[in-house]
């Protein structure tokens, strides 16, 4: 029974471990080489992948070989989502949004794990988001080399945003969302 028991445990956390949520996010020190440019008031992300893509973690740079996944997290609050679409070029992208435990993700994932090679880009739009509490980025990323903490290599990835780049993210976001108000009336 003792060993049944243990089986049981083991199993319930490797299947833990392989849901998304906002705890499955590494929080790195650096991101070098994927620009995300939000536009349409905060609903559409161009994300595009430069020829040299890293990552740095505990003072280590690690070389990503592509992105198969992108969300807006929120460190604390549930995310209200409707996911639209994309300009696919390649894919299959499907919806990947979780408000399990504390904070949330909203965004998508390929599947298989075929997504934004180097030099590549793809646009993701949300029909609605609740843009006030989106507070950083995510990626899932494929690597060179084994992801920090693991045997494989592809983990997620956020930044711990710098408080002017959060400020200015906001603040873009909030300009055109008056400019789109003055345009409606």
């Amino acid at each position: 029974m003792k060993h049944f028991i243990t089986t049981i445990a083991a199993v319930s956390l490797v299947g833990g471990a392989m849901a998304q949520s906002r705890s499955s996010f590494l929080e790195i020190d650096s991101i070098t080489g994927i620009t995300v440019t939000p536009s349409n008031g905060g609903l559409s992300f161009l994300v595009e992948v430069s020829n040299n893509p890293s990552f740095t973690f505990a003072n280590h740079v690690y070389h990503i070989t592509d992105v198969f996944g992108f969300w807006n997290l929120s460190d604390d609050d549930d995310l209200t989502v409707t996911n639209a679409g994309f300009t696919g070029n390649f894919g299959p992208w499907g919806a990947n949004n979780s408000n399990s435990g504390t904070g949330a993700i909203a965004g998508w994932k390929s599947n298989p794990n075929n997504g934004i090679t180097v030099g590549g880009s793809e646009t993701f739009t949300y029909s609605s988001l609740s843009t006030g509490n989106v507070e950083r980025l995510g990626f899932h990323v494929r690597l060179d080399e084994n992801f920090p903490g693991t045997g494989g290599n592809t983990g997620n990835i956020t930044t711990v945003p710098e408080p002017t780049s959060m400020i200015a993210l906001v603040s873009g976001i909030g300009a055109l969302i008056a400019r789109r108000r003055r345009v409606a009336r």
